[in-house]
């Protein structure tokens, strides 16, 4: 799996929760809560997980690309 982001926005993120996206794809090698984020339309299918990153747990949201 190959992973994509806004450097900006992961720069406000590690500031935010010190929590860097670089590190987020080892929750995809554990087991994760995975569910269809419906809170708004987005144009695009996105989801939510809940899974294990460290120590702790923590929530990531995600759409894949088509292609």
């Amino acid at each position: 799996m190959q992973f994509e982001w806004d450097e900006a926005k992961r720069s406000e993120n590690i500031a935010k929760h010190r929590i860097d996206f670089a590190d987020v794809s080892e929750m995809f090698d554990r087991p994760m809560l995975t569910e269809i984020d419906q809170r708004t339309d987005y144009g695009e299918d996105r989801w939510i997980g809940i899974g294990f990153l460290r120590n702790g747990v923590a929530v990531v949201v995600w759409t894949t690309k088509a292609g």
